[in-house]
């Protein structure tokens, strides 16, 4: 750094570099905060805070300060708030860019020690940390084109993602995230900054972060937003160990990170901010199908069509519904969706779902019940309104026995189907391995 003279100030103290050989004295600047409204504390080389200790300490009673001729005696006997709140409170508000070294006094080394994890475990201290390299934060990264959503778009929808999906970047967070390591990830994400529109951070493997990493994470996020660039979390599940730090990171007025169930939910998400730049409707509004329409039916003759029409049922799910349920048994139902959005959902040993596919008008699920399997192998979620045409399977089969080129057209277009989404699964496990 440079002050306005034009001398170069900076000073390499053990590996910090600090912008000039300025420091506060431990005790005599409190935490920082205290002085903040009648100095930028970002001018100073650094600030040293109080001496922290395990667990809050009193000090010594009152009186414990007595003029002398040239100042002030003390007897303070180092009160301080303890290692945790001074984490949790007093860091989150020092102003950022703010050099904070850690002062530590302890009554035996067992205690010491301790205190000096805690606070390693918050900057990533390479004596304590586990990760012998910051890049270790930082796995597989891929794009939203080899890993595209399982919903089925239109043919416009399709062209224009196939052509920008690259756009949306996966990261593949590990372990236990510290400054060091999100300091690593935050610069590869600069480095393809210009070529993304969106960062999905993927936290399934990620055991927990801590709160300076989480701010700082935080503070990317919304360095990224001004320039047009989301990013949004994903597969967090419930876990304290992220979701806490993550939530303290949010000042007034921010929202916080979006955050999805997994990553299929959220690289949709993404792909809907890339049509919208084009204005194309990831949705039609009000668009409706006809069983013609079903590519389960394709081929047949508009005369069995009718009869297929003429034998199901028509019913109305409100958004949120369940259709079908896991494992639900004996269930011989065939669905077209005439209007509406459903997810289809497996479920996970963590208790959360996986949501494999994304269906919409001229669509249809639980064609394997035409098959002969009654055993429901997912769960149906209608996502709007739905409006669906059912068909049992015994009325199927009825007129199967009437015009039997019904059951080898279905079986041809259902081969078909299975091929599709076989040709889906293994473009995302080539994209993950």
């Amino acid at each position: 750094m440079k002050e306005p003279h034009g001398v170069d100030t900076q000073v390499d103290l053990g590996g910090m570099l600090l912008r000039n050989p300025v420091l506060t004295a431990s005790g005599t600047f409190g935490y920082g905060t205290e002085f903040a409204p009648f100095l930028d504390l970002r001018r100073l080389g650094g600030f040293v805070a109080k001496s922290l200790t395990l667990e809050p300490r009193i000090g010594n009673p009152p009186p414990r300060i007595a003029e002398a001729p040239s100042g002030m005696l003390n007897a303070i006997s180092l009160e301080n708030v303890g290692v945790d709140a001074f984490i949790d409170e007093k860091l989150p508000a020092i102003p950022e860019g703010v050099m904070v070294i850690a002062s530590v006094f302890e009554t035996d080394i067992e205690r010491y020690a301790e205190v000096c994890k805690r606070l390693s475990r918050e900057f990533g201290l390479h004596v304590f940390s586990s990760f012998s390299h910051p890049g270790m934060a930082l796995g597989r990264v891929y794009t939203g084109a080899e890993a595209p959503s399982r919903r089925q778009p239109s043919s416009t929808m399709r062209a224009y993602l196939d052509q920008h999906a690259q756009r949306i970047r996966y990261l593949c967070l590990h372990g236990y995230l510290a400054v060091d390591g999100v300091e690593y990830v935050i610069r590869r994400m600069q480095e393809m900054a210009s070529e993304t529109h969106s960062f999905i951070l993927d936290m399934n493997q990620v055991s927990g972060i801590s709160q300076s990493a989480a701010r700082l994470l935080n503070q990317a996020r919304l360095g990224f937003a001004e320039d047009g660039i989301a990013v949004v979390c994903s597969r967090i599940h419930d876990r304290p160990a992220i979701i806490e730090p993550m939530s303290k990171s949010t000042r007034k007025g921010d929202r916080g990170f979006l955050s999805f169930e997994d990553n299929d939910l959220a690289v949709e998400w993404c792909e809907n901010r890339l049509l919208g730049e084009a204005s194309l409707a990831p949705v039609a509004s009000g668009a409706t199908a006809s069983l013609a329409q079903s590519a389960l039916f394709k081929g047949l003759p508009e005369c069995v069509i009718q009869q297929v029409e003429a034998a199901s049922a028509t019913r109305v799910y409100a958004s949120g519904e369940r259709v079908l349920e896991f494992d639900q048994g004996e269930d011989g139902r065939f669905f077209f969706i005439e209007s509406g959005q459903v997810s289809i959902l497996v479920p996970l040993q963590n208790g959360g779902h996986l949501r494999i596919a994304s269906l919409g008008p001229g669509m249809n699920f639980g064609e394997m019940a035409l098959a002969g399997q009654s055993l429901r192998s997912a769960s149906v979620h209608a996502e709007t309104e739905l409006r669906c045409r059912i068909l049992n399977v015994d009325e199927f089969n009825r007129i199967a026995d009437e015009f039997p080129a019904l059951k080898v057209t279905l079986l041809q277009n259902l081969a078909r189907d299975l091929a599709s989404k076989l040709r889906g699964a293994t473009q995302w496990i080539a994209a993950l391995a």
